[in-house]
């Protein structure tokens, strides 16, 4: 997922809170409730698209596929409440260390998720007198944290590959305008039916509907991987970095991404059908989006 695809995500999730926080207010006018149905329905879809095209989930069988995805979505509607709070609370600190997307989850590497949903549960735990009763319970991380290990206990089951297929990646970029559609509509109609009754609710929606700066707290590798012979994309490459041990696999467009690496001086390796087709030194400075251009020599 590029950044400003992560922008965008950010901002339907902000638009979806208000929306929920101020509920009382719309949920009785049956155009406004319609509108905000189709947007949710839109939102979910991307959503679903998003874990889809993950970059690698190789080794998931499809009953840990399922309790991952069940996992990631719980867990991110708890981290998204939680970060709301902490930010109103002046605890950004707090807020930027959950993950409050569910593709965060879907899209981080067997042996790294389950470390990552425990992260984010303990954190909640840690801080409960802050979020109980009106945004995150006890009961709430009880029952999250029975679908976290239910994943963790899954993990090895299979050997199977499963990878986003080209057409998978091109419906999930395609899927964020008929959200952003849905986003205007819904500001629309709350524009002329609370102007004069409810002027708060329209003005911290339309804040909400501005994309956000997405700032990158956590060191990531970005590849962008081509023939030498004619320059066009090689889709299906599995890079490696060694001091994290994460990977992360090219789609169609020879993209990759691997998230949450160390800094410092690192090997990248990739490997397309079992065959090394690259390896290399590359230097990842913290905090940021480290893009290497790689370009296969042997195809």
């Amino acid at each position: 997922m590029t950044n400003e695809q992560q922008a965008e995500t950010t901002g339907f999730l902000a638009f979806d809170t208000v929306l929920t926080h101020w509920n009382g207010t719309w949920n009785a006018n049956v155009a406004t409730g319609a509108m905000v149905t189709d947007f949710r329905n839109a939102k979910k879809k991307n959503a679903e698209l998003a874990i889809a095209s993950g970059a690698d989930n190789s080794g998931f069988s499809e009953d840990k596929l399922t309790a991952k995805k069940v996992a990631a979505e719980a867990l991110a509607l708890l981290t998204g409440c939680a970060a709301v709070r902490f930010n109103k609370l002046g605890k950004g600190d707090l807020a930027n260390q959950l993950d409050i997307h569910d593709w965060s989850f879907a899209n981080a590497s067997d042996s790294n998720c389950g470390t990552m949903m425990k992260s984010n549960s303990k954190l909640m735990r840690d801080n409960i007198d802050d979020l109980d009763p009106d945004y995150v319970t006890e009961g709430d991380l009880d029952a999250v944290d029975l679908l976290i290990q239910k994943f963790i206990d899954l993990q090895g089951t299979s050997e199977a590959v499963h990878s986003a297929s080209p057409e998978i990646t091109a419906e999930f970029a395609n899927s964020f305008a008929p959200v952003k559609d849905e986003m205007e509509n819904v500001l629309f109609i709350v524009r002329k039916n609370f102007k004069v009754s409810t002027p708060k609710f329209i003005t911290e929606l339309e804040a909400a509907a501005k994309k956000p700066t997405v700032n990158i707290h956590h060191t990531i590798i970005s590849i962008h991987a081509t023939k030498k012979s004619n320059g066009e994309p090689v889709e299906g490459i599995l890079f490696s970095e060694t001091k994290s041990g994460k990977s992360g696999k090219t789609d169609f467009k020879g993209n990759a991404e691997i998230d949450r690496v160390k800094s410092g001086d690192d090997v990248m390796t990739g490997v397309l059908a079992g065959i090394t087709v690259y390896s290399g030194h590359i230097n990842n400075k913290r905090g940021k989006n480290n893009h290497y251009n790689v370009v296969i020599e042997s195809m």
